[in-house]
């Protein structure tokens, strides 16, 4: 008995925590699907007209997406990099004080 109840394997908090990685995975799934390929080689050959204009203007305004949305996920992608290090040099520093005044 734990605290009047029976200790269960599969609590709420493990149930939650496995349904949120269940569906966080389900959408980077879905996020890795529906991603553009980089350097298709034959990626004008074969298109599929949903918006109702031309099929060249459609491709467009893809490719204006697609290149603003990868320069915005690499501007991302540096500043957390950068974010990080500065992170990991403060934490070395804070741990690097605790060490010293533990010695004392």
């Amino acid at each position: 008995m734990f605290f009047g109840r029976e200790k269960t394997v599969f609590g709420w908090r493990s149930k939650a925590l496995g349904m949120l990685i269940v569906y966080f995975a389900g959408f980077a799934t879905a996020i890795y699907a529906l991603a553009p390929a980089q350097d298709c080689p034959d990626r004008g050959s074969f298109t599929i007209n949903l918006a109702g204009g031309e099929a060249t203007e459609w491709g467009d305004k893809t490719e204006r997406f697609a290149v603003t949305a990868k320069a915005g996920i690499g501007n991302f992608l540096r500043i957390a990099e950068e974010k990080a290090v500065a992170v990991g040099r403060i934490l070395q520093a804070q741990m690097a004080e605790q060490r010293r005044s533990t010695e004392k």
